[in-house]
């Protein structure tokens, strides 16, 4: 299943963006990612407001036990991995991406990027590394 929906760039974009992947993250198949993929959705789509502060596009890839998002804004900048004060309010968005999605990556596009992660769901009789199904399509990997 793959499907997008284009969001404006204001402070309740994260907020309608956690209700859309709740509404379609409710089977019993996916519903173990619900909470990491609302948690680095509202990473990813932050970025987007806070940097870009375009319209944004989110999209959401269902495969096998495997779920990719991506959020695609009008800005050619990249985003960067920053080291802040431990005390610090800000900054630790792409952080957490890193370290819990699977992987995540850049895929530059006309006019702009998608920031992209992806998370797999684990099973009882997976004895591999996560990957079921066909692979997502490959753009440039960062973490």
């Amino acid at each position: 299943m793959y499907v997008e929906k284009s969001f404006p760039p204001t402070a309740e974009a994260p907020r309608a963006v956690r209700a859309w992947i709740r509404a379609l993250l409710h089977d019993e198949r996916h519903a173990p990612m619900e909470h990491t993929a609302c948690l680095l959705v509202t990473e990813l789509v932050t970025n987007a407001v806070l940097h870009a502060r375009t319209p944004i596009c989110v999209a959401l890839e269902l495969r096998g036990n495997g779920l990719r998002m991506s959020v695609a804004d009008h800005s050619p900048h990249r985003p960067t991995v920053r080291s802040y004060d431990t005390e610090s309010t800000t900054g630790r968005g792409l952080h957490l991406v890193d370290v819990l999605a699977h992987r995540w990556g850049l895929e530059e596009r006309p006019g702009g990027k998608a920031v992209w992660c992806e998370l797999i769901a684990a099973t009882d009789t997976d004895d591999t590394d996560g990957q079921s199904g066909e692979p997502f399509q490959r753009s440039e990997q960062v973490g």
